[in-house]
């Protein structure tokens, strides 16, 4: 953001984007969309021109002997608008967490389970059973993104163990692990003291 000599804000401001394909996408959303009531923005490629004061030459500067140079990370992978990331998978309606109260290897066979289905599909890296979900969530992260549409195309909607599932790719932010609460130990402890 600029300000002018007394350092108010001019109003101007230069925004930085990543990716360059966000420049025209800026420029089709935001150019002329209001940010307050009657208070467009005027967004436009910034047009840069060499500086013709000084002889218009920049001196290179020298790096001092023994100074190391800042490792940067590369955030390219990350902020990737590339389809190739997409291979998490979320299943939602696999089963109920109290029908793990009774069977010590209910998560260990329900992943093994998901995991043989999901192979038709594609290699699977990891089963993920989050066992205190109520929505009954499994994850599985796939090698490779084609598995992960042919997983989501084939099981959303699908039955099993008599529940319709859901299925979609994961959105990168919900936390699916639940903390046990006091009334399920005590149910789940009821469900054992039975045996």
């Amino acid at each position: 953001m600029y300000n002018d000599e007394d350092g108010q804000f001019k109003g101007d401001a230069l925004i930085t984007y990543f990716q360059p394909d966000s420049v025209p996408l800026a420029l089709t959303v935001l150019d002329g969309a209001d940010i307050r009531y009657k208070c467009p923005l005027k967004v436009t490629e910034a047009k840069f021109e060499a500086s013709s004061g000084k002889g218009g030459k920049r001196k290179n500067k020298k790096k001092a002997p023994g100074k190391k140079q800042k490792i940067r990370y590369d955030q390219s992978k990350d902020l990737s608008w590339d389809e190739e990331n997409r291979v998490y998978v979320v299943m939602k309606g696999l089963f109920e967490p109290k029908e793990a109260w009774t069977d010590l290897d209910f998560a260990k066979d329900l992943k093994a389970d998901v995991k043989e289905e999901c192979e038709n599909f594609g290699p699977v890296e990891l089963v993920g059973v989050f066992e205190n979900n109520p929505e009954g969530v499994v994850t599985v992260k796939f090698k490779e993104p084609l598995a992960a549409a042919a997983c989501i195309e084939k099981m959303n909607g699908r039955y099993f163990a008599g529940k319709q599932i859901s299925a979609d790719y994961y959105d990168g932010f919900t936390n699916y692990k639940v903390e046990e609460s006091e009334e399920q130990r005590k149910l789940r402890e009821a469900a054992w003291s039975k045996f």
